[in-house]
């Protein structure tokens, strides 16, 4: 779900032209981070699998990658000090721990 909602907020996002830096780090933290916490505390030990973690992380690589303007080998952690975001695996374990 989260994956199409970038698609489709991102659909005019182009290497050159397009939604600007503020404008895609806004949607991250207004729209996409709230629906990928959502409930959080419950499916925490989800997140223990490898598998589920890496799905989490890929949407959040997706956001980093368009504000980043990097290609898509570029490693997750590289891409959060790029724009400046802190790693969806911490931010949902400092959720769950509070």
């Amino acid at each position: 779900m989260c994956t199409t909602l970038i698609h489709n907020l991102l659909s005019s996002e182009r290497m050159t032209w397009g939604l600007k830096n503020e404008a895609l780090a806004a949607m991250h933290k207004g729209a996409i981070l709230p629906l990928l916490m959502y409930g959080a505390p419950v499916w925490s030990e989800e997140m223990k699998c490898e598998h589920n973690r890496q799905r989490k992380v890929q949407v959040q690589q997706l956001v980093n990658m368009k504000m980043a303007r990097a290609h898509r080998t570029t490693s997750n952690e590289a891409l959060c000090i790029l724009t400046g975001t802190t790693p969806l695996i911490l931010k949902l374990e400092e959720m769950v721990k509070q």
